[in-house]
């Protein structure tokens, strides 16, 4: 008889050097313990005693939020000044 196992994707921020981790969360029907350290730094990222488990784990590269690529000759960027409503403007 096969179990169908769902995995779920979770992403977990060293404490110390803030470097994101990227783990495969299951289910387990026992409780189970472990943990991981930070790639980087070394530090406990996580730990667990429970009905889940974490393994797969492994340091990812995020890119910020609103960075975007230096386009040379980009005469249509503009500084953007925080109002949300520049139309409005006389």
């Amino acid at each position: 008889m096969m179990i169908n196992q769902t995995k779920t994707t979770v992403i977990f921020a060293c404490p110390q050097c803030n470097l994101a981790h990227e783990v495969t969360q299951t289910h387990s029907h026992t409780k189970k313990a472990g943990g991981f350290d930070c790639a980087e730094c070394g530090a406990a990222v996580h730990f667990w005693y429970g009905c889940f488990v974490y393994s797969d784990w492994r340091a990812m590269t995020v890119l910020p939020l609103l960075q975007r690529p230096n386009i040379a000759n980009d005469t249509q960027d503009q500084q953007y000044d925080g109002d949300p409503f520049p139309a409005r403007r006389a």
